[in-house]
Parts: structure tokens; sequence; C-alpha cells
């Protein structure tokens, strides 16, 4: 699925599109239920002051962040 959501919001599973001033983000969100695994890849395209394309991959394992914090 392919969602708009404002900047700070909430991800939903699937592409989550954003404007932002001055160029717009692309998150790529997914869960893994066999390895209760999180993914999520961040393309921002920024175009202004000092144009660059920014790319960043996450990846959380859910069950093992719970249990190490407590």
């Amino acid at each position: 699925m392919i969602h708009l959501f404002q900047e700070g919001g909430y991800l939903k599973l699937g592409l989550n599109l954003s404007k932002t001033p001055g160029g717009f983000v692309a998150i790529w969100a997914w869960y893994d239920f066999a390895t209760r695994t999180s993914f999520r890849a961040r393309f921002r395209l920024r175009l202004h002051q000092a144009p660059r394309i920014l790319w960043s991959v996450e990846r959380h394992n859910i069950s093992d962040n719970y249990y190490a914090a407590r």
C-alpha cells in the first residue's frame, strides 16, 4: 500500500510518502513475523540549500529490544 503521512507521524506497513520543504521523503516499512524483525528503508531527496540524496536502512528485532530493556 502507498500512504501519505506528515513528517514525524506514525508509519504504516508499505510505502510511506511525505512532502517536505524543499524535497520529499519515501520510507518503505515492513515487519517480518517469522523473525520478529522490523525493517525501514528511508530515501530523502533534499533540494534546498545544499542538494543531497540521503539513504538509510534500519532493522530492529522487536523481542530482543523488549527483553534488553527489562
